[in-house]
């Protein structure tokens, strides 16, 4: 509008200057005709002069005309005064004949420019032609715009009906969601999922009536009272002890009570106090049973009636409904009571932590560092190894009853290694064996703790300090490895994990295709023929898929520790971490992840690449169709527990040994505690219970029998058979408190992408301060708690240090401590034979 304002203004302006023109050029003609007159008219005669006056339209008088006008002309001459009187021709010709020639000029010059205006200039041609253009391309331009608008409209128009469409398809596609999720759990067949629970529930009852059989019988002390046993040669120091002897509940007496079921080891495992497991075995021991505390109350003390439970699933609620604020609900109740609960355990483990520090002061890790020199150990290590087998070999050849000359002959090779082997502990071998690894004790621990905790150089890679495990937790032959190629090592574990986790979602594809058996006779025909048998789909369907991949699973934790040792850890107890981390997202990736899409993976795979605003959506309709395989896997969890009670495997080991070399009755199946299988296993199934505690309550009574089994089956292990080897004072928890938060963030996920598929967008939306909250609370724990479970804070050094004054023993721990840390391949001779 500015523009054409503007345009209309110089217009006008150019019309006026036009204007003004054109009346000077007619003023200047005006002038130069009467220039004209002034000098023609003394020049002309009285005719001629008569003849100039006369009008242009009258013609001269011929003979015809009237005469009659001549004479008014004279008079009217002659009446003028103005009229000049006759001058004289010949005395003023020449000046007249000038002004004649001045005034014709001035008219020459008038027609030159009246024909310069009917031929302009090419200037002017081409300033009048680009005026035309302008004003052309002006008209074209407001018809332009008035397409343009046009055109917007119906863009405008168009754009409202693609949207209009777009709502339609989308909601289209959230009905048929919707509908997806709600016939989920119509589709799975509740026939499997009966006969897994029969199938697991009766292994349940008769796999610990078995193991309450097999307890009472002295044949089999040496597996399930292996640490009980093992305590009681330690304390009377001798290599047999009679099983009459032996301290434990039940009696080896030849009586009926023995192949009499007990259920009593179940009520004595509750009646164990958490203070009785810490002195006995450690608070690592205590992690783990507190793990299944958590377990059993992380979900919520749900109503117990199974059919309230499924009406409150969320399947079961329509689109769009007020009931889904009550899930929105539970979901913000659940998570401020899971990070309540993380809180509180958090801050009991630690305050239980500083309290197991200051009552096991005596501990040599307390003053000692180590420092990245020591003695070669892999050679010395192998020469172990082959100490021992040499020893074994003479038990199997008396068994077998081989001739005596063979084992005079491995006799001598013995005592050839025990040679070697004491050899190598003279000063000059080992001078020359040293490496730039060594532990190094302190006079006190505050020492040690200052010194382990501050970069001793400033170039941090040539003088490395860090806190010395505790001396039966080295692992020792990775001590060898140099610091500087221990990336390599770390770098071949994280490949060789995930190859391994590649490489296993191959049996889980094939077991979800077992679960799903309609598809399964798509791809295998002939499986129809299962149907002609009763009640085996339902077995098939059931029950076999999630024995199947718990039989994988199994596997995985071992496959797991025998990567990690080869990471360069120094500590078993850092092997085991690092295998329970590896195993925990193993079984995330492809236990629970790899179980909900595994029925098309690669379309889920591909949508939620390139639509990973899509991702909660596709992982709440998979959680919700996956709810009842889940249920299966748990159930299977409970027979799994039976069988850890049982210890089929040692079982089978002892059976196999009894009927060839023949077994040791003094030497028990002494095992340390399982956390690379326990822990991640059970941390599973708390992930497990958190996503499904809103989605689809009736999981949780399922779950809450698995955690109270599990807390009484490895109760009755950590007492009776498991030994504790190591004591990391509660550096577990951390990394459990870590599986755990990523329980709640999926959960809530979930709950983003249910809440949108039953089109409750406002629920999503409030869902995310929860997320966001979720987050917030983790990074606080990091920063208020993670510090002291990894470093030893100088403050509790010093209150040791002066605990230990006070009663006279920081010397003797300093000189205790100087001594723990003695490879046993470089142990004196008589040591080494008696722990071979």
């Amino acid at each position: 509008m500015d523009d054409q304002e503007q345009q209309d203004q110089q217009h006008q302006v150019d019309q006026q200057m036009q204007s003004v023109q054109q009346q000077a050029e007619i003023e200047d003609m005006i002038a130069c005709v009467n220039a004209m007159d002034d000098a023609l008219l003394p020049c002309l005669t009285e005719l001629d002069l008569n003849k100039a006056l006369m009008p242009d339209f009258e013609a001269p008088l011929t003979d015809f005309d009237e005469p009659a006008v001549q004479p008014a002309v004279e008079t009217e001459l002659q009446a003028s005064d103005d009229f000049p009187p006759p001058l004289d021709h010949q005395t003023d010709v020449e000046k007249y004949a000038r002004n004649f020639m001045e005034a014709a000029k001035k008219l020459q010059e008038y027609f030159i420019c009246l024909q310069r205006e009917n031929k302009p200039t090419k200037a002017e041609t081409l300033k009048r032609e680009i005026d035309a253009m302008e004003e052309e391309l002006k008209i074209k331009d407001e018809l332009v715009q008035k397409q343009e608008k046009v055109i917007q409209e119906l863009k405008k128009e168009l754009r409202d009906r693609l949207d209009k469409h777009n709502a339609e398809l989308e909601r289209s596609i959230v009905e048929s969601r919707s509908i997806q999720l709600n016939s989920a759990r119509v589709k799975l067949n509740p026939e499997g999922l009966l006969a897994s629970a029969v199938i697991n529930i009766a292994l349940a009852l008769i796999i610990p009536t078995l193991f309450s059989i097999l307890k009472k019988q002295p044949s089999v002390a040496p597996i399930y009272y292996a640490r009980r046993l093992s305590s009681i040669i330690q304390k009377n120091d001798r290599n047999n002890i009679p099983l009459l002897s032996f301290d434990h509940h039940h009696s080896f007496t030849r009586t009926l009570s023995r192949i009499l079921p007990s259920f009593s080891w179940i009520p004595r495992a509750f009646r164990v106090t958490e203070e009785e497991i810490l002195q006995t075995s450690g608070l690592d021991a205590l992690i783990v049973i507190r793990l299944f505390k958590f377990g059993e109350d992380a979900p919520g003390r749900s109503p117990r009636s199974d059919h309230f439970l499924d009406s409150f699933s969320i399947s079961n609620i329509g689109n769009d409904s007020n009931r889904l604020w009550v899930h929105f609900t539970c979901l913000w109740v659940i998570s401020f009571y899971g990070l309540y609960l993380l809180y509180k355990e958090y801050n009991e483990i630690l305050i239980k932590r500083i309290q197991r520090l200051r009552s096991t002061r005596h501990r040599p890790d307390q003053f000692t560092v180590l420092n990245q020199s020591r003695y070669m150990t892999r050679k010395t290590e192998d020469l172990r190894e082959k100490t021992k087998k040499q020893y074994r070999e003479p038990l199997l050849l008396e068994a077998m009853r081989e001739d005596i000359e063979d084992i005079a002959l491995h006799k001598e090779k013995f005592q050839e290694l025990y040679q070697k082997m004491h050899q190598l502990q003279g000063d000059n071998m080992l001078k020359d064996m040293e490496l730039p690894v060594a532990f190094v004790t302190f006079k006190s621990r505050w020492g040690a703790a200052l010194a382990a905790q501050s970069q001793q150089h400033s170039h941090p890679l040539r003088w490395i300090t860090e806190r010395a495990p505790e001396p039966r937790d080295v692992y020792w032959r990775n001590l060898a490895i140099s610091y500087k190629i221990m990336p390599f090592y770390k770098i071949g574990v994280i490949f060789a994990a995930s190859l391994l986790t590649i490489f296993f979602t191959v049996p889980v594809t094939a077991v979800q295709g077992i679960a799903r058996f309609e598809k399964l006779k798509k791809w295998f025909p002939p499986a129809m023929a299962i149907e002609l048998i009763p009640g085996l789909s339902s077995v098939l369907t059931g029950y076999l898929p999630s024995v199947i991949l718990n039989g994988f699973i199994y596997i995985v934790p071992f496959a797991m520790l025998g990567i990690a040792k080869l990471g360069g850890s120094i500590s078993n107890s850092k092997v085991e971490i690092k295998s329970c981390n590896m195993v925990f997202y193993f079984l995330v990736g492809n236990v629970f992840f790899l179980s909900l899409i595994s029925g098309s993976l690669l379309d889920e795979i591909g949508e939620s690449v390139t639509h990973p605003r899509d991702f909660p959506s596709h992982l709440a309709r998979a959680v919700s169709a996956q709810a009842d395989f889940f249920m299966t896997y748990t159930l299977v969890g409970l027979s799994g527990f039976c069988l850890e009670a049982l210890q089929a495997g040692m079982l089978l080991l002892d059976f196999i040994k009894s009927q060839t070399c023949g077994r040791s009755k003094e030497n028990p199946y002494l095992y340390s505690l399982p956390y690379f299988r326990v822990i991640p296993l059970v941390s599973l199934s708390i992930l497990i219970g958190m996503v499904y505690a809103v989605v689809a309550p009736l999981l949780l009574p399922f779950l809450v029998g698995y955690f109270f089994l599990g807390y009484a089956v490895y109760i009755n292990q950590i007492q009776d058979v498991y030994e504790t080897l190591y004591d990391t004072c509660g550096r577990y928890w951390p990394y459990i408190h870590h599986y755990i938060f990523v329980g709640l963030i999926l959960m809530q996920i979930t709950m983003i992408g249910l809440f949108g598929l039953k089109m409750k967008p406002a629920a999503s939306v409030a869902t995310f301060p929860l997320l966001f909250l979720t987050v917030i609370f983790n990074e606080y724990c990091k920063i208020r708690f993670l510090p002291t479970f990894v470093r030893y804070s100088i403050e509790n050094a010093v209150d040791n240090d002066e605990a230990d004054e006070e009663r006279g023993q920081l010397e003797v721990n300093y000189k205790s401590a100087a001594r723990a840390y003695c490879q046993p391949s470089l142990q004196p001779r008589n040591a080494v034979s008696e722990k071979v």
